[in-house]
């Protein structure tokens, strides 16, 4: 959560709350929130393609590259362009 902390300057503690939250996603559908969820969702996809594969190795900077490959097809697939998205881009 590094990583969010130093992209967002928001400070998430683990919590029950946040083991459901990271389980279900974030409830509420602020811009940070959305784009928090979209990114734990493409961590997911991230996991469970590499165990698909027989990949047991989890590099970080693998993921962000995933992250940044699918956040350009939603903004190409987007007719207009969502905040999250430009957000995210522009950071990574």
């Amino acid at each position: 959560m590094n990583w969010w902390k130093r992209l967002t300057k928001v400070d998430i503690r683990i919590s029950d709350h946040l083991k459901l939250c990271l389980l279900f996603g974030f409830p509420g559908d602020a811009p940070l929130i959305t784009a928090l969820n979209y990114c734990i969702l493409v961590a997911k996809y991230f996991i469970y393609s590499n165990k698909m594969n027989d990949n047991n190795q989890f590099d970080f900077y693998s993921y962000l590259a995933l992250l940044k490959q699918k956040l350009m097809m939603e903004e190409q697939a987007s007719s207009k362009k969502c905040d999250m998205l430009e957000y995210i881009l522009s950071e990574l």
